[in-house]
């Protein structure tokens, strides 16, 4: 995965602005193993710079019921304000869930996030910065896990297809998926064989070279299905998953078809003025939309069933240089192919005609040179009919010469027998 390139910072800000319902908060601080989860501002004491303090923590089970084992360990990590990290202090609960931290960096412009390793998930705090008074302890809530898919549901599914800019034979997409863990556990996932696998992002047929925006190195492709998955464990609440990634097209239209594995509760999609969308299932047309000075046609569906599938066609697309020379090739192809045919089917009859004309002066009864000239006249005719659809473009190339082969075997065959009386 890369990182996010500069072309998309302003379709993603004006994607931001249009996607109404959505979560556009704060991202939470993510790293491979979980993601940032209700930390509260405290802190005990105000901070002076660069004098050692000592801070006070509390680890939290946020599943009802559930208790923080005593002796967990707990990091703190301290970074300055360009995100380097200046300090690593580690710390075991108490009974109680409590930790303290003794010589912590105390510089006013530094920030503190706790970890905690629990039940094979890593879970974090927000950031807090040292200059900000606080009262009690720093507070990090764990989870108990779940398997379940059906606490999984997407909230809002938005895609926008940026303009066509060049002949290259790619759409780019952006993509902002908003998922919602509905219970009070942390989703894991439930691929036995792939333990690393949580929630399955829902991409287009065909989708390539995939960027994730909100957190490089989150998404995976799974081995077996080869289907895109994150790897960082749902939080309970709202997480919003943004990519961007590439379509290949080699006419001027693409099927669009999007397959969801959770329910949806909504599905938006964001066509450019420069091409056209012929909607495939029941999509709605609401007002169109502009960002950053491009207008969008702005298509809409709700409740989506899991396992459902979105389809429609991407039209008016730019003709690209390889397709160009593709149509050219195709075209000097058929035509070969074409000479090629008349010329067998032109020596087919020709042999026919001279295999009769021996059957004359044979002993050949009539019936036999009659049963030879209504198979030959038939594959004859039948060879012929075939090249005009070919040509019309009723049948493609391969079908044509599928279908066509029983009928120049036959002439072949033929002419064999007349070749051996």
């Amino acid at each position: 995965m890369k990182e996010r390139p500069a072309r998309w910072i302003p379709a993603l800000a004006g994607m931001r602005g249009i996607v109404a319902g959505m979560a556009v908060g704060a991202m939470a601080v993510l790293l491979v193993a979980g993601t940032s989860v209700s930390a509260q501002e405290t802190d005990q004491q105000s901070l002076s710079s660069g004098a050692p303090i000592t801070l006070e923590a509390e680890v939290r089970n946020g599943t009802a019921g559930a208790t923080v084992p005593e002796g967990l360990i707990v990091t703190l990590q301290v970074f300055d304000l360009e995100n380097t990290e200046l300090q690593r202090l580690e710390g075991e609960t108490d009974a109680s869930g409590g930790v303290s931290f003794g010589g912590v960096i105390g510089d006013e412009e530094v920030t503190y996030t706790l970890s905690a390793a629990y039940n094979e998930v890593r879970f974090f705090s927000d950031a807090f910065i040292s200059t900000i008074d606080r009262d009690g302890p720093i507070h990090l809530t764990i989870f108990e896990a779940t398997s379940d898919p059906s606490v999984i549901r997407i909230t809002g599914d938005s895609s926008a297809i940026t303009p066509p800019d060049d002949d290259s034979g790619v759409l780019r997409i952006l993509q902002v998926t908003t998922f919602e863990n509905t219970s009070d556990r942390a989703y894991v996932g439930n691929d036995p064989l792939n333990t690393r696998l949580t929630v399955r992002l829902p991409l287009p047929v065909m989708a390539f070279d995939l960027e994730s925006v909100h957190s490089p190195g989150s998404l995976v492709l799974a081995p077996d299905s080869r289907d895109v998955y994150s790897i960082i464990p749902l939080m309970p609440g709202i997480e919003e998953y943004i990519v961007t990634y590439g379509i290949l097209y080699t006419t001027d239209v693409f099927a669009w078809s999007k397959t969801y594995p959770y329910p949806t509760e909504i599905a938006r999609l964001l066509v450019p003025d420069e091409v056209s969308f012929r909607p495939g299932s029941d999509w709605v047309q609401m007002e169109d939309s502009e960002v950053s000075g491009v207008t969008y046609a702005r298509y809409e569906m709700r409740s989506i069933l899991a396992g459902e599938t979105l389809s429609g066609t991407v039209a008016d697309l730019p003709p690209s240089a390889g397709s160009r020379s593709r149509s050219l090739e195709q075209t000097l192809r058929d035509v070969a192919f074409a000479v090629v045919a008349v010329a067998l089917i032109i020596a087919a009859g020709f042999a026919l005609w001279w295999a009769r004309f021996r059957s004359r002066g044979t002993g050949d009864s009539a019936a036999e040179q009659e049963a030879l000239r209504s198979q030959g006249d038939a594959a004859v005719a039948e060879l012929a009919r075939l090249e005009d659809a070919r040509e019309a473009g009723d049948i493609s190339e391969d079908e044509y010469r599928d279908m066509s082969a029983p009928h120049r075997e036959l002439l072949r065959r033929l002419l064999d027998e007349e070749q051996r009386r």
